[in-house]
């Protein structure tokens, strides 16, 4: 039953992500990404090729342009009211877990 879930919604999205950038299919991705658990503010338009996982927000009157990634996973990307995000936008955010916070990262 997981399965098809998935399936189903990998359909729904793979369709909402090649739809055209009218004002209808902005909105509609904007209510799918809510359906999957993002909080998505009144307003927001979301372009064709925007993909989204993990925990998300999103401000009111806030726009998202074409072929942008947003990769939450646990720590989540908040993003405010009235913000415009250009096209081909990637943010991720992780943290790397390390416990001895004296070596650096790199």
């Amino acid at each position: 039953m997981k399965k098809l879930v998935y399936i189903i919604k990998e359909i729904i999205l793979s369709f909402l992500l090649i739809m055209p950038n009218s004002s209808d299919f902005c909105k509609l991705r904007g209510k799918y990404y809510r359906f999957l658990g993002c909080k998505v503010g009144k307003g927001v338009s979301i372009a064709a090729n925007v993909r989204i996982t993990g925990k998300f927000e999103i401000g009111n009157y806030s726009s998202i342009a074409q072929n942008c990634t947003f990769s939450g996973r646990h720590c989540g990307i908040c993003i405010g009211n009235n913000v415009m995000i250009a096209p081909n936008v990637v943010c991720v955010a992780f943290d790397h877990i390390s416990k001895n916070l004296n070596i650096p990262l790199w």
